[in-house]
């Protein structure tokens, strides 16, 4: 069983550099400028990124603040659950 208050918790002491090594894990390549977006808006997320109802409004946000091939990229870091593992 997940303990989401530790995986938000988590999320919200994300740094640039963890988000950055967790796309390398993965083989997914991004621009620093659209991290740096991606990041803002995962901190100033009011609720749970894991939530299943929030995540197609996170994927509004970041294609809002980048473009739809940077959220397409994104997506499987967040699919996946990479960002709570």
């Amino acid at each position: 069983m997940t303990n989401w208050q530790i995986v938000n918790h988590r999320l919200q002491n994300l740094s640039l550099h963890n988000l950055k090594e967790i796309c390398y894990a993965h083989n997914i390549s991004m621009e620093e400028r659209d991290l740096e977006l991606i990041l803002q808006i995962i901190k100033n997320n009011p609720y749970s990124i894991v939530n299943e109802e929030y995540t197609p409004i996170l994927f509004i946000e970041i294609s809002n603040v980048t473009d739809k091939a940077t959220c397409d990229k994104f997506k499987p870091i967040i699919e996946k659950e990479y960002l709570i593992h």
